[in-house]
């Protein structure tokens, strides 16, 4: 039996069998491999939707009145701020 579990976690370590709830519509359980094609689809279903894309992230999707909360706690964050700063670390001698 797939696992289930919010469009919330990373998706970058899903396996094949796991499934992902659609933020558009939660009786929506979707695979990873088609979770791109399947929001694409279901955001022109749902245009009155009131989502907003995290900037850490393209696939957290969450209600716009949450999206500051999610920023400030996403787990992508870090990654990307590491990223960001890759190059400005300095050592002193």
């Amino acid at each position: 039996m797939a696992s289930i579990s919010g469009n919330q976690q990373s998706m970058r370590q899903s396996d094949s069998d796991e499934l992902f709830v659609c933020p558009y519509d939660p009786v929506h359980r979707i695979s990873a491999k088609r979770y791109v094609g399947h929001i694409m689809k279901c955001k022109k279903n749902h245009p009155g939707a009131d989502k907003d894309v995290c900037s850490f992230n393209a696939r957290h999707i969450v209600p716009k009145p949450e999206l500051q909360m999610h920023m400030s706690s996403c787990p992508d964050r870090t990654m990307f701020e590491f990223e960001i700063n890759k190059g400005n670390f300095t050592t002193e001698i």
